[in-house]
């Protein structure tokens, strides 16, 4: 991996730690998460599916464009 990818990564990586939290208990709804285009969200991706994963987190992923959608489903189907 190139200098600039580990970099997207660990910005990806970042954003969604900081920004994804389990909602409270007492919620029955999912987290719902806009996923947007470009190259950083592939990383942001394998990380939510990390974060569900481990955390049991019910989140919702709305995909932006059908790249972000395809995007969205191979990390899902390879995690």
């Amino acid at each position: 991996m190139s200098t600039t990818d580990l970099e997207k990564k660990a910005a990806a990586y970042a954003a969604v730690d900081a920004y994804v939290k389990a909602p409270p208990q007492d919620s029955s709804e999912p987290l719902y998460i806009g996923i947007g285009s470009g190259s950083t969200i592939v990383h942001a991706v394998a990380r939510l599916v990390e974060r569900c994963q481990n955390e049991k987190l019910d989140i919702v992923c709305v995909p932006t464009s059908f790249q972000a959608k395809q995007v969205s489903l191979s990390c899902v189907f390879l995690s």
